[in-house]
C-alpha cells in the first residue's frame, strides 16, 4: 500500500475524535469556562471538518488500484500530464451524486449559516425547508459527494481490494 494513501487512511481516523469532541459543547463550556469551552469547541469543528475534507482527497487521489466500469470501458478520456484515465460511466455517475451533494449541503448551510455548519453550534433547531426532510444535510450532502468522488477517481473499492488481498495472502 502506498505511503499517501495509507497516511491519508490515518489522518482520516484520527480526525474523528476531533469531531467528537468539538459537537461536546456543555462539557468543554464545564471543563474550561464558558468562553475558553465555546472557542475550543469552534476550534476543534473547523479543525476536524477541514481534516475530514483534506484527508479525503488524500485518499481519492492517492497511487492505488483502480477498479474498471464493467460497462462502456471504451468511452473514456486520457488526462493528459497527470497520467490519469476518466470513464465517462464514472464521471456521469459523479455528476448525479455530486449535484445531489452540493445541493443538500449547500440548501444546510444556507439555511443556518456557515458558523453553525463548522462548529456544530445551533441557536435553535431548525425544523423547515430541508431540514423538515432529514435532520443533517450538510452530512448526508457530504456522503453523496464522498461517494461520488470515489466513483469518478475509481476508488471506491481500493481499500477493500487491499483488505480482501491480505486476507487471502
Amino acid at each position: 500500500m502506498q505511503i499517501w494513501f495509507l497516511f491519508s487512511l490515518i489522518g482520516f481516523i484520527a480526525v474523528i475524535p476531533l469531531y467528537f469532541l468539538s459537537i461536546e459543547h456543555s462539557k468543554l463550556k464545564q471543563k474550561y469556562g464558558d468562553q475558553k469551552g465555546k472557542r475550543i469547541g469552534e476550534i476543534l469543528g473547523i479543525v476536524s471538518g477541514w481534516g475530514f475534507f483534506l484527508f479525503l482527497f488524500g485518499i481519492w487521489f492517492s497511487p492505488q488500484d483502480r477498479f474498471v466500469t464493467p460497462f462502456l470501458e471504451n468511452l473514456s478520456i486520457q488526462i493528459p500530464y497527470i497520467n490519469f484515465t476518466l470513464n465517462i460511466t464514472n464521471l456521469v455517475v459523479f455528476l448525479s451524486f455530486f449535484i445531489a451533494g452540493f445541493w443538500f449541503g449547500v440548501k444546510g448551510v444556507l439555511q443556518t449559516s456557515l458558523k453553525v455548519a463548522e462548529t456544530h453550534r445551533a441557536e435553535k433547531i431548525t425544523v423547515t425547508g430541508v431540514y423538515s426532510i432529514m435532520r443533517h444535510p450538510q452530512y448526508f450532502g457530504g456522503i453523496l459527494a464522498h461517494i461520488g468522488f470515489s466513483i469518478l477517481l475509481s476508488a471506491i473499492f481500493s481499500l477493500l481490494r487491499y483488505l480482501s488481498r491480505r486476507k487471502n495472502t
